[in-house]
């Protein structure tokens, strides 16, 4: 019982928990008929910050649990389904508000399905598929990207007189996290297979 209640892990909880609010958030910063106030804009201002702080919580556990010897095994499970869970609720409803194109969302969705599949069966089979920096750049960018569709409408800088367009930069933000998706997709899935060969010819000069 003390694994579950370790600091990571509680962290982790949080994370899961606040996904229902970020959701709400962002769809009460949607706008009907495509008629847009500044309180639309407060929302998705709200819904930027709550969506930074959860995914802060990410890199926190992470560190917690690597410097502080805190690993386990639920963490292991529950932290990346965090992840997952609250990336692909965000892709859902960014695609029902109209910030989203579906067939990116799907793609996007798809690939962590697959890499997932993946992970387990070479978990299952004893081979560590490491982590590569196309990966973790990947997962830089998509969350940049989805936090400008988050926040979605334009905002002037008054120091600078220059007017930013969230939702052009999260668009450019998530085609960008697409292609290192299906790189880092080849990669992972270049590595699985290669172990697997390793092992079978192993296999052959044993027998």
């Amino acid at each position: 019982m003390a694994s579950l209640t370790k600091l990571p892990n509680l962290l982790t909880y949080v994370r899961i928990a606040g996904i229902p609010p970020i959701i709400w958030l962002v769809y009460k910063s949607g706008c009907a008929a495509n008629e847009c106030g500044v309180e639309n804009q407060r929302w998705a201002l709200w819904a930027t910050v709550v969506f930074f702080l959860a995914s802060f919580t990410d890199y926190v556990d992470g560190w917690l649990a690597r410097r502080k010897n805190l690993n386990t095994v639920v963490g292991q499970f529950l932290d990346p389904v965090a992840d997952k869970l609250l990336v692909m609720a965000l892709l859902v409803e960014l695609v029902h508000l109209g910030r989203l194109e579906p067939w990116l969302a799907i793609v996007l969705i798809a690939r962590e399905m697959f890499i997932n599949g993946l992970r387990a069966v070479a978990g299952s089979e004893g081979i560590k598929v490491p982590v590569s920096w196309v990966g973790k750049w990947k997962t830089g960018l998509q969350l940049v990207g989805l936090g400008g569709l988050v926040l979605h409408f334009s905002y002037e800088l008054p120091s600078i007189s220059y007017t930013v367009d969230f939702h052009h930069w999260g668009e450019l933000g998530l085609y960008g996290a697409l292609v290192l998706s299906i790189w880092s997709a080849i990669e992972y899935t270049w590595g699985f297979a290669r172990e697997m060969i390793r092992r079978d010819e192993g296999t052959e000069v044993d027998s």
